[in-house]
């Protein structure tokens, strides 16, 4: 079992950085401001959102945007919530 110092710990959220400076930007994080937090989570969100409709895209090329967009909301909200939402999403989950 190899011992290591606090400092070269392995970090909790990848598997390539160490436990240091991770704790750095921990500290970093908590120095933002609430606005600058939404911001990052916000652009965060709307990057995975991208991604997402980019990847609906690649799956079903000849699909309409109004297709598309039931497709990312089954995707989101999970089958259920979504078909209450919008019932015309349910023929797409016949397919």
């Amino acid at each position: 079992m190899v011992t290591r110092s606090p400092d070269e710990a392995p970090a909790r959220l990848t598997a390539d950085g160490t436990r240091a400076i991770e704790d750095l930007q921990f500290e970093g994080w908590r120095q933002w401001s609430s606005v600058e937090t939404a911001q990052m989570l916000n652009a965060a969100w709307r990057a995975g959102n991208q991604l997402a409709w980019f990847g609906l895209k690649d799956r079903f090329p000849g699909a309409p945007d109004r297709e598309l967009r039931l497709r990312l909301t089954i995707e989101t909200l999970g089958p259920d919530l979504a078909c209450r939402i919008h019932p015309e999403a349910r023929a797409l989950l016949d397919d």
